[in-house]
């Protein structure tokens, strides 16, 4: 059985809170999950034939800009129990537990065509009032939903999309079948 990274993210987060080091953590994990992007060095992380104090090299030349000491800890010990694939799933989860600790709600936000900042930044407040949290969106663009708008927060979504609407009303005047 694989450990997800929610339960290291859950550590990480409590030593982070204690330490007051929620940033630090945050740009230290993504720092991280950047360098795992790299097949090759996850290739050489994870090859049992090679000593660890060599692994501990690369990792400390690689990171050397890390603030944390603790987080150089971290990625030592997922390497040391051949778990370095976590790394980008401990970032998500961290970063899901500091929105929390922030009050902030992601948003994926659907438009038929693009908005301007000024927009965008309305539509964020007005949902942000609604549901009241600060709201960040990831915008997206999608002409088949013809005017409105989508948005998940999530497992919620508010569907305001014309093509929602039309079909509605389509479903209203078919009736039920009956």
């Amino acid at each position: 059985m694989r450990v997800s990274g929610k339960r290291y993210a859950q550590a990480v987060f409590e030593i982070a809170c204690k330490a007051n080091q929620l940033t630090e953590w945050l740009d230290g994990l993504k720092r991280i999950a950047n360098i795992t992007q790299n097949a090759d060095l996850v290739s050489v992380l994870e090859e049992p034939g090679i000593a660890f104090d060599l692994k501990k090299q690369i990792i400390d030349e690689l990171l050397e800009e890390i603030k944390t000491p603790l987080a150089l800890n971290l990625v030592y010990l997922l390497v040391a129990k051949n778990r370095i694939e976590i790394i980008p799933s401990i970032k998500i989860e961290y970063s899901k537990l500091l929105d929390v600790y922030n009050g902030i709600e992601r948003a994926v936000v659907i438009t038929a065509v693009p908005i301007d900042d000024g927009e965008k930044d309305k539509l964020l407040r007005g949902i942000g009032v609604l549901i009241s949290h600060k709201v960040v969106g990831n915008f997206a663009i999608d002409p088949d939903i013809i005017g409105g708008v989508i948005v998940r927060i999530g497992d919620k979504l508010i569907d305001g999309s014309i093509k929602n609407k039309l079909s509605g009303l389509k479903k209203s005047l078919v009736g039920d079948g009956n």
